[in-house]
């Protein structure tokens, strides 16, 4: 019998098939990831939230490779979690302020050829 495929570089070699592929999940197609995906839970209909999880294994595979360690292993304690939490949410809100700039600036743009075609 086959073992399941682990979907992220955080799997156990001696429990798990490891790809050989050098192919990151959130490259592969969608078939590709619901055929690896359906090895560990049913994929969604909605290929948005597919997406969504594959994000999730691809983030935690950078997270391993960058701090050498899982969330569930690291002993920062309660403040250093929220700081990090504080500090992930404030980009956030950066990443939004930035993005509704770039909308706002693309509606006027849009108001601008329209009254530019009324006149």
């Amino acid at each position: 019998m086959n073992k399941p495929t682990c979907p992220t570089s955080q799997c156990d070699s001696d429990n798990y098939d490891i790809p050989t592929t050098s192919k990151r999940l959130n490259d592969a197609t969608p078939e590709e990831w619901n055929a690896v995906a359906a090895q560990w839970f049913k994929p969604a209909e909605d290929e948005n939230v597919n997406k969504v999880v594959r994000a999730y294994f691809t983030r935690a595979d950078a997270g391993m490779n960058r701090y050498g360690v899982t969330t569930s292993a690291n002993p920062l304690d309660l403040i250093e979690w929220l700081t990090h939490l504080q500090e992930e949410l404030m980009d956030a809100t950066i990443y939004i302020e930035r993005t509704v700039e770039e909308l706002e600036k693309g509606l006027r743009k849009v108001e601008q050829l329209k009254q530019g075609e009324n006149n």
